[in-house]
């Protein structure tokens, strides 16, 4: 029997006792060790294993490294627990880097090297180091060790991300990182690992450049055999018993671990163990740790509470498509809510099935406990968001925007985001989630639209992927939303819109507004001054050879209509843009914007771009392209400019 305990919660697991995420580990580092690496981010709930992971990638690089000659390529690991640096700025993180750097440097049992002085400077100790700095010292390091032992890629493996993303400084840091890794030039030779829950989840969609291009993976819970390697380390377990700390579980490492230490504590091992005792556990535990079990449901979202309900009222396997219907009349972000459920060990995925489960008797037990009081906690904060909303109502309208539409001199710029405003077409991810789970692409989960609709195409074919994208808007069959007849009845004589749907035109004819509709380059003809232009930039659902949808496509939209284009950059170089509909952080629209000012240098007139509640990273980065944000929702800022102009 083992004298000491082997099962403990409260530390990271050292890879000799990592169990079940091995997959993960040796994919991540394998890309690592790659000629092109990726950067990665690893999503799982508060205390379901990220750290273990990290640690275990850390382990994995270091066993390359042992082994390296001169010449060959040199991957270095450094864990930095953002959580355990200070977090007073985000020079505090770059000086924790550099301390961090200079201590593995120094590592001989890693690798024998002897670094000269120059290559830290002055800054090898300091606490509070500038970005500038943090470059210097990399630079350094980085040229010195290539000209004596051959190429050098550090990789940050950077713990508990979301503890800084409440700070404002997060947004510099965030920036920073994302220079540092994609266009610098130490993009090659830094790459980043990141670990994060729902905070990070909710910031990428939000918007944020250096989320939007690292490779996310999400932590799933342990399988059945997973359990059984755990349960068994101490090698004296009933079948019954290890049944019951399965049920309790579910397969969530940190309950698991929890149930056993205790267990294994109360009597010296787990040979004498009984049913009662797994009961009384889980009930101490339930008591004991109800911050972290309150912490997840708050984490999993409204949608993914309600989705938890259904499926414990259930007690069944529910089909995803079911599920989905059942929460999205109350979140704009069903996919997202359902995943988080998993990655936070209390839903299992079937994905030959395309179904999901509640797991974990110890969960569902204090859910039940507690759903009185949760109902209360969630009335209580429908209020304070009512009374938010209510403030939030009064929407600020720069004037030189109402004399520039008054002047005929505003382009409307229109995306997805009109049409979903009151939720009556897919969402980009919700077609994105419908074609993963169509063409059965597991590793595509998460991806953006254009990068799914990329490999679905490539496995299906493209007349494929336009059937299925025409018969899901077509079957809603839905009216123009108000935001459509505002946008008809306002003073707009130059429309442009990247939407397939024909919601629009609708509109532009109730409201009796004739309109020249550009799709083609041949229709650049038939522009008419005294009709509204209505230019459909990625084409439209009823000419199906028309919409962009791909990544190639994207890519190669303004190659293909040349003439478009002109007319679009001479909006761009003449006019005032009004963008609507747009996450203005999604890589896919900055492409696009790009490729449209790329020639117009300091000529760029002043734009303006409704969003809301806007990063602040992501106001700052607009604003340098002389882009100003206005703080509203799509339908309150159109009624508000609609009393504007009519009071005028």
């Amino acid at each position: 029997m083992t004298k000491n305990n082997p099962f403990y919660y409260t530390l990271p697991v050292q890879p000799s006792d990592f169990i079940g995420r091995w997959p993960l580990v040796k994919k991540i580092s394998a890309d690592l060790c790659g000629p092109r690496a990726d950067s990665w981010a690893i999503i799982g709930g508060r205390r379901f294993g990220k750290s273990s992971v990290l640690k275990a990638i850390e382990l994995q690089l270091i066993k390359q490294l042992v082994n390296c000659s001169k010449g060959d390529r040199h991957i270095f690991p450094l864990i930095v627990d953002i959580k355990g640096s200070a977090t007073e700025t985000e020079r505090n993180v770059y000086g924790r880097i550099v301390k961090l750097l200079y201590k593995l440097f120094h590592r001989r049992d890693i690798f024998e090297v002897d670094l000269p002085a120059v290559c830290f400077g002055n800054v090898g100790k300091s606490e509070v180091i500038s970005f500038f700095q943090l470059e210097d010292v990399l630079e350094n390091l980085i040229d010195y060790f290539e000209k004596e032992f051959g190429p050098l890629r550090l990789v940050l493996l950077l713990d508990e991300l979301e503890t800084i993303t409440p700070f404002r400084w997060c947004e510099t840091l965030f920036n920073n990182l994302r220079a540092l890794i994609y266009d610098g030039p130490l993009s090659n030779s830094v790459k980043l690992v990141l670990t994060g829950s729902t905070r990070v989840i909710q910031v990428r969609h939000t918007g944020s450049p250096l989320l939007n291009m690292v490779k996310i993976e999400h932590i799933k819970s342990f399988s059945s055999t997973d359990m059984e390697k755990l349960i068994t380390r101490d090698g004296t377990i009933s079948k019954e018993v290890g049944r019951a700390v399965k049920d309790q579980s579910g397969g969530h490492p940190f309950i698991a671990q929890y149930l056993l230490h205790h267990l294994w504590k109360k009597n010296t091992g787990l040979k004498n163990t009984t049913l009662v005792q797994v009961e009384q556990i889980a009930k101490k535990m339930r008591q004991a740790r109800t911050t972290d079990l309150r912490g997840w449901w708050e984490a999993i979202g409204e949608g993914g509470q309600r989705a938890y309900a259904v499926l414990t009222k259930a007690n069944k396997w529910i089909e995803e498509q079911t599920l989905l219907t059942q929460i999205r009349s109350i979140t704009q972000q069903p996919d997202l809510e359902i995943e988080a459920l998993c990655y936070h060990g209390l839903v299992k995925y079937d994905p030959s099935g395309q179904q999901y489960r509640a797991v974990g008797k110890l969960f569902h037990d204090w859910f039940l406990q507690n759903v009185d009081q949760i109902q209360d906690s969630k009335k209580n904060r429908a209020d304070e968001l009512a009374l938010h909303s209510k403030h939030r109502a009064t929407v600020n309208i720069p004037i030189e925007l109402i004399e520039e539409l008054q002047k005929d001199n505003v382009v409307l710029f229109c995306g997805a985001g009109i049409s979903m405003s009151e939720g009556a077409l897919p969402s980009g991810g919700q077609l994105a989630h419908e074609l993963v789970k169509r063409a059965k692409l597991r590793s595509m989960r998460g991806k953006s639209l254009p990068e799914v609709a990329q490999k679905y195409e490539r496995k299906l074919g493209h007349q494929n992927l336009i059937n299925y994208i025409a018969r899901r808007i077509e079957e809603i069959d839905c009216s123009p939303q108000r935001a459509h007849h505002l946008i008809a009845m306002l003073p707009f004589r130059r429309i442009i819109t990247t939407n397939w749907d024909n919601l629009l035109e609708d509109a532009l004819r109730d409201a009796h507004k004739p309109f020249v509709k550009l799709v083609r380059d041949s229709d650049v003809a038939f522009v008419d001054e005294k009709k509204t232009l209505l230019i459909k930039l990625h084409g439209t659902i009823e000419q199906k050879d028309t919409p962009i949808i791909t990544g190639d496509d994207y890519y190669d939209a303004f190659r293909r209509l040349p003439e478009t284009a002109n007319l679009v950059r001479s909006y761009f170089a003449t006019k005032t843009l009004l963008f609507l509909g747009f996450s203005l952080a999604d890589e896919d629209f900055r492409r696009m914007y790009q490729e449209v000012v790329q020639h117009l240098g300091k000529q760029k007139r002043r734009a303006y771009a409704v969003q809301l509640d806007p990063l602040k990273l992501t106001v700052k980065d607009w604003e340098q392209k002389n882009v100003q944000i206005i703080t509203a929702d799509v339908t309150l800022f159109l009624d508000a400019l609609q009393k504007k102009v009519e009071h005028q």
